[in-house]
């Protein structure tokens, strides 16, 4: 046994509560099972509403227990490669869909720009809006523990989904300045990585190509973003002249000249 089983159970708690279908009453429970000569046996004990959702939420378990275990240093047999990133700032970088034209340089460039910060309980992690000041742009990455994502509707804050280790909230804000209103808040103790949008101001002077790839990359992931929003009565955002808007406001937000 390399890991004490009170880190263990700590991920497998929050695998737990990054699932929403998992109900609050009765309360889940984890717990060290079983202890053998080289292993321990863990217990996972959730609710769900109906028999029907329980081989989906159990799955769901499983791939949230895998993310929370790695995010907690817990070694779950990684295949040696090259290729790996040095360290696991460095990972969470390389996660990002919008971040992947950069090259191995640029990717150093920033996990050095990166800064750590940790959130208790309830507080809110990150805040932005479409009248936000462009110097608090920044993209939060969750490296542990488990956030909500919130959106104002009629007077409530209302959840549309949850962060776990590897998610990320800010993208659009921090490359062109343009955000719907939103919240993250933790729901566990959560530790979090920053990146300021100053950081990648030079990048995007420096290379223009990758500017437009990180748009288009951008752009999926907001499309992805729509079916979350769709569950919710709001209106309907046309997509015409999306490129063009988001493009002005990169240009905008980082002094980037029209050519």
């Amino acid at each position: 046994m390399k890991v004490r089983p009170a880190r263990i159970i700590s991920a497998l708690t929050d695998a737990v509560d990054s699932i929403p279908g998992v109900l609050a009453t009765p309360k889940s429970a984890v717990s060290a099972h079983l202890m053998h000569p080289k292993f321990v046996e863990y217990k996972i004990l959730a609710y769900v509403a109906s028999a029907g959702s329980r081989a989906a939420t159990q799955n769901e378990i499983l791939d949230q227990a895998y993310r929370h275990l790695i995010a907690h240093g817990v070694d779950l047999g990684y295949p040696p490669s090259e290729d790996r990133p040095s360290s696991s700032l460095e990972r969470l970088l390389r996660g990002i869909e919008m971040l992947r034209a950069l090259n191995d340089a640029q990717f150093v460039e920033l996990t050095e720009a990166l800064v750590r910060e940790e959130f208790l309980p309830g507080q809110i992690i990150y805040q932005a809006g479409p009248d936000c000041p462009d110097e608090h742009r920044a993209l939060y990455i969750v490296a542990t523990g488990v956030a909500a994502l919130l959106t104002p509707y009629e007077g409530r804050d209302v959840e549309l989904r949850r962060l776990s280790p590897g998610d990320a909230v800010g993208r659009a804000g921090i490359l062109t300045g343009v955000s719907q209103s939103i919240k993250l808040r933790a729901i566990s103790k959560v530790g979090t990585v920053r990146l300021d949008k100053d950081a990648i101001t030079p990048i995007l002077h420096q290379h223009p190509e990758i500017a437009n790839a990180m748009l288009d990359s951008l752009i999926a992931c907001q499309q992805k973003g729509e079916e979350v929003l769709r569950e919710l009565p709001m209106p309907v955002v046309e997509a015409s002249g999306v490129f063009s808007r988001l493009l002005a406001g990169m240009r905008r937000l980082h002094g980037i000249a029209n050519k």
